[in-house]
């Protein structure tokens, strides 16, 4: 009965995505973590009217119903600011100002990652608040290169967030994603059960290797060579393969696409929202 409750709370708490150009790929996924717990990892993706499109994921540090109810409020306030067309530079100081009463306690602080794409798909703007740079999937999977990594939100520091222009040649895809990924750890057997060259742990007793973003890079690689329908499904049980049973921490994804100016094919929209009781298994 948990586990359903639990799971119809996780739906519930996530949006679909607001993207009307049928040409744009959006594959979305969230699993919780192994307790089963709701975790403050949220998501959104919004194409205004002059065709940029903005995407959101963030992870409110912690982990249960508060943190759970603080990034659904978040999600929704970004959503508000983005559909009342604010200008993205000011998005992220208004989020944190909705941020600062709204937390139960003042160390908590949210991580985020916004990206505007722009209406010619050929660049996007980069914003980074301690959160980590998307990874840019073409033939391969790297890390979108960025110089500009602004704090936090909710820490007491000065500093704010600035944009950096990425410019993109088609077919390409992003992928946002939060920090349960890459904090899964590698199991004694990854090489040979996982059928991937991510390294293996040298066996020291009591501590196991983090998968990192170095071994996110190859599972997405593993998995893009094997087409990109259902990715964001697929990845998320090879990192599960990888870790050796259900991750620690909630881990979402957000992969958005665009095949280039000549695509006659509607983008493909999944969403993998795994309920506690399936993924624990």
């Amino acid at each position: 009965m948990r586990a359903a409750e639990t799971a119809r709370l996780e739906r519930a708490l996530l949006p679909k995505p607001l993207v009307t150009d049928e040409t744009i790929a959006v594959m979305v996924g969230y699993i919780p973590g192994g307790n089963g717990l709701l975790g403050g990892d949220f998501y959104d993706a919004v194409e205004r009217p002059d065709g940029s499109v903005l995407c959101l994921i963030g992870d409110v540090a912690g982990h249960g119903p508060d943190e759970a109810a603080l990034g659904a409020t978040l999600r929704t306030a970004w959503r508000t600011l983005v559909l009342s067309d604010v200008d993205p530079a000011e998005i992220l100081p208004l989020v944190e100002r909705v941020l600062v009463p709204e937390r139960a306690r003042p160390e908590v602080f949210v991580t985020l990652c916004q990206v505007v794409i722009s209406p010619d798909r050929a660049a996007v703007d980069l914003f980074l608040a301690g959160h980590m740079s998307p990874l840019l999937l073409q033939d391969s999977c790297t890390e979108l290169p960025t110089t500009s990594r602004g704090r936090a939100l909710g820490i007491p520091v000065t500093g704010g967030w600035r944009a950096e222009r990425v410019a993109l040649d088609a077919p390409w895809a992003l992928m946002l994603y939060t920090d349960g990924l890459i904090e899964a750890t590698l199991a004694e057997d990854t090489r040979s059960a996982a059928g991937t060259d991510a390294p293996v742990p040298a066996g020291t007793p009591g501590r196991r290797e983090r998968l990192g973003v170095r071994g996110l890079v190859a599972a997405v690689d593993t998995e893009l060579a094997h087409g990109g329908e259902g990715l964001v499904e697929r990845l998320f049980r090879r990192v599960r393969a990888l870790h050796g049973g259900p991750l620690a921490d909630d881990a979402a994804v957000l992969v958005i696409g665009w095949g280039g100016p000549d695509q006659d094919a509607r983008g493909e929209r999944t969403a993998t929202l795994a309920d506690s009781d399936e993924w624990s298994q």
